[in-house]
């Protein structure tokens, strides 16, 4: 049997109906406490009967190992109902300016073809091992490289803010599609015609969504994500953030993340991987 539903300091969305962990949007506030909801009455209050967990997830759709590791983290999120999740769309080209232009350095450098062609392997056995569909920026057929890379991500970014604060449902289908619409369609998300079909195809009053990713708002909650981040130490996206203390960075670290969230909440430890077999072991019975 799930907890009671749980309310925290941070900056949570109203009237949303919890199942499974609480979903927050925009920039958090101080303090890591959560409060158990319970009866008014001294006689039926419930005792918290676990250590608060808050989890901050810094991301740019720009990224594609950020689309690996969200596609996992719903059923990160379900193993563990007593943390609360913070979705904080960032920059990640605000950060590589601030403080990691090293970025760019590398960018213009000749890459060494054994890392390239391992990279480049990488990324596909990641996104074969989720399901996933990857067109990476360096792939050795220039037909299947995503384009444009770099993609400018604000406007779909600040969308990611407006589908949040329609619910985690609304969120998690906005941001799954604008995913899939760049690294597996080739979608320019940079465009405005383009992003506003992603908001109408996840279901969102797209009159709606185009006023508001304009406002001044949505600008301002991107920048501070982003500042936060930085000052939290993130350099990159995806940033996990646990309680303010424990940082994780990376699709590949998403096992760590979830053994420091079941540590603080006394939950099992489980694989966050859920893997799909390669495809010559699809139709084989083992």
């Amino acid at each position: 049997m799930p907890p009671p539903p749980v309310a925290s300091r941070a900056h949570t969305l109203a009237a949303m109906p919890v199942v499974g962990p609480r979903i927050a949007a925009g920039h958090a506030s101080g303090g890591h406490g959560r409060l158990v909801e319970s009866d008014t009455s001294s006689s039926h209050r419930v005792a918290m009967t676990s250590p608060p967990c808050q989890v901050e997830v810094f991301f740019d759709f720009s990224s594609p190992w950020t689309y690996l590791a969200l596609s996992q983290l719903r059923n990160l999120e379900a193993r563990h109902p007593g943390a609360t999740f913070i979705y904080r769309p960032i920059l990640v080209g605000g950060i590589f300016n601030s403080i990691n232009p090293s970025v760019y350095e590398n960018r213009k450098r000749t890459p060494v073809p054994a890392k390239l062609a391992y990279s480049n392997a990488d990324l596909q056995e990641w996104a074969d091992a989720y399901g996933l569909t990857i067109h990476g920026p360096y792939e050795s057929d220039p037909e299947k490289r995503v384009k444009p890379f770099p993609v400018n991500s604000v406007r779909a970014l600040r969308g990611a803010l407006f589908a949040l604060k329609q619910g985690p449902d609304a969120f998690w289908r906005y941001s799954l599609l604008v995913f899939q619409t760049y690294w597996a369609n080739g979608g320019d998300i940079s465009d405005k015609a383009v992003v506003a079909a992603i908001g109408r195809q996840a279901g969102l009053d797209v009159q709606q969504f185009n006023a508001w990713v304009e406002t001044a708002d949505a600008k301002s909650q991107i920048r501070v994500n982003t500042a936060d981040c930085i000052a939290r130490g993130g350099f990159g996206s995806p940033t996990f953030v646990v309680n303010r203390e424990h940082m994780y960075f990376g699709n590949d670290r998403l096992a760590l993340l979830e053994r420091r969230i079941a540590i603080i909440l006394g939950d099992p430890v489980a694989t966050v991987l859920h893997l799909v077999p390669p495809t010559s072991m699809k139709k084989s019975r083992l």
